[in-house]
């Protein structure tokens, strides 16, 4: 029982460390493959009602790291820079689909410096994305400029590969329209 205790108070302490934690800022004008350090992959969890009411919640909140998103993993420099490519990559999107958008996961980017350059809210059953700053290549695909394009069946698989998110069970039904 002494251990449960012990490790219930560990486990609040590190969500103590993280959450509401002030985050460094040097958001650019561009996600950029070479500006990219590492990432960090969080999850959204509905845990209390209002993380549960917050369908669409960012994971960034009004300068912090919101407290409805756990950490999943950190990402390498590497794969870090794949991921940007693939988000850079106008093949990565084409599907339209306005009306839908419930957060699944979030990555957070990073400079060599550690500062917060930028984040990418993924709602994979949806098939869209939300970023700070917007990438280019997913709003000029958009009529009118709006910048929630969906993704391509080919950028979903691509992104849950390299996330290694490939497991997930999202709706099937969500990507039967995508286009290739």
């Amino acid at each position: 029982m002494k251990n449960f205790f012990l490790a219930l108070a560990l486990s609040m302490l590190n969500v103590g460390l993280c959450l509401g934690q002030q985050i460094k800022y040097d958001i650019r004008p561009d996600i950029t493959i070479r500006g990219t350090k590492y990432a960090k992959l969080f999850k959204k969890t509905n845990e209390t009602e209002e993380c549960n009411d917050q369908k669409s919640g960012s994971v960034i909140d009004k300068n912090k790291l919101s407290s409805c998103f756990r950490l999943v993993k950190t990402i390498s420099s590497t794969d870090s820079r794949k991921i940007v490519g693939i988000l850079r990559s106008k093949g990565t999107y084409g599907f339209l689909k306005y009306d839908c958008f419930s957060t699944d996961y979030a990555i957070v980017l990073f400079s060599k410096s550690d500062a917060v350059i930028g984040y990418v809210n993924f709602s994979f059953t949806c098939g869209n994305l939300y970023s700070n700053p917007v990438i280019d290549e997913q709003k000029s695909l958009s009529p009118k400029n709006y910048s929630l394009v969906g993704f391509s069946k080919n950028g979903k698989s691509q992104l849950l590969k390299i996330l290694r998110l490939s497991k997930l069970n999202l709706n099937k039904d969500s990507n039967s329209n995508l286009t290739q």
